[in-house]
């Protein structure tokens, strides 16, 4: 049977119509619930420019923000996920990787970070908070930054607004409680965010949100009268790792993404970047998960990487909060 792409299936409705007017109908009727330019600002505010360059810490050239999305086992806990089977039955193949997050890769990412006397950003689940506090603050006493990733790991765009708002809701007071403090950013369970989840983020006060990948610097987003640092998400590990998706077994990754391989990927970006920051302020960021990057021979190749950043004069590893700061 022959397949047909939506826009091919669009392309025969249009032509079965008669008349001009009504094929231009149908074509402006479809792409209006797809997506149009115009959507932007009504959905996330309008965007302005921040103080980054104004505010940048003289000798400063790139600043390098290593961002490790952390969410432990919760996923078994929601069917119909990769932690669970088609018959719902826990995919407990799925579920010991995710365990590997808390048990292992935390702790490797930690000890690799003290290493190389570099700070960084853990976004966590509200449910991991509360599994597994102890983690939370060893995280946090090492220096280093804890953010909100949402609550049980739902993607927003398939929930109502009310249970969005809740999932955000109960996610920022778990991840406060394990703390002692107000967390000061977010980022959406696989960057799912909506109109509705961005507005709850923007009514709770958030600093720093980490969702889209539309440009190398931050900038602000204003919206109901308050305002986010958007941190675009840059580099991610699950990407680079070839990681598999969908609801397999494992989460193996492909064999040729060599440790080699994406050190040479790191290390082509930030000397890209670091070429162009002898012009103007330049931010290296990389979204890492410790269930992926916490594996010993892909913890190797972020080490390498840290150490080729740090050869260079004006590299400053810091916390998405760090840069957030430099914007408002």
């Amino acid at each position: 049977m022959r397949k047909y792409s939506v826009l091919c299936i669009i392309d025969t409705v249009r032509q079965a119509l008669v008349g001009g007017k009504a094929r231009v109908a149908v074509t402006e009727s479809a792409r209006r619930k797809r997506w149009h330019r115009d959507d932007w600002a009504s959905t996330f505010g309008v965007e302005k420019e921040t103080k980054l360059e104004e505010n940048w810490p003289a000798g400063t050239r790139v600043a390098v923000v290593l961002s490790f999305d952390t969410q432990g086992d919760v996923d078994a806990a929601i069917p119909g996920t990769t932690g669970t089977w088609k018959n719902g039955a826990v995919n407990f193949a799925d579920l010991t990787q995710r365990q590997y997050d808390i048990r292992c890769g935390v702790p490797r990412i930690l000890e690799l970070l003290a290493e190389h006397g570099v700070k960084a950003t853990f976004p966590i689940c509200g449910i991991t908070a509360e599994w597994y506090p102890e983690t939370v603050r060893e995280i946090q006493a090492a220096g280093h930054e804890v953010a909100v990733h949402g609550h049980w790991h739902l993607l927003f765009n398939t929930l109502a607004p009310e249970e969005q708002r809740r999932d955000i809701e109960d996610g920022t007071k778990a991840v406060a409680d394990a703390l002692g403090e107000q967390p000061k950013g977010f980022v959406s369970p696989v960057f799912s965010t909506t109109s509705d989840s961005f507005d709850k983020m923007l009514e709770l006060g958030y600093l720093w949100n980490s969702d889209f990948d539309n440009d190398d610097l931050p900038y602000l987003l204003e919206k109901n009268g308050k305002t986010i640092v958007q941190l675009p998400v840059g580099l991610n590990d699950w990407d680079l790792w070839l990681m598999q998706d969908a609801l397999g077994a494992r989460m193996g990754g492909v064999p040729y993404a060599s440790p080699s391989n994406v050190t040479d990927v790191l290390t082509s970006q930030f000397d890209q970047l670091y070429k162009e920051s002898a012009r103007e302020p330049r931010i290296f960021h990389y979204t890492l998960h410790p269930k992926i990057t916490g594996r010993p021979y892909r913890a190797w190749s972020l080490g390498k990487f840290i150490e080729h950043a740090k050869s260079h004069d004006g590299v400053w590893f810091c916390t998405a909060s760090d840069v957030a700061k430099l914007c408002v």
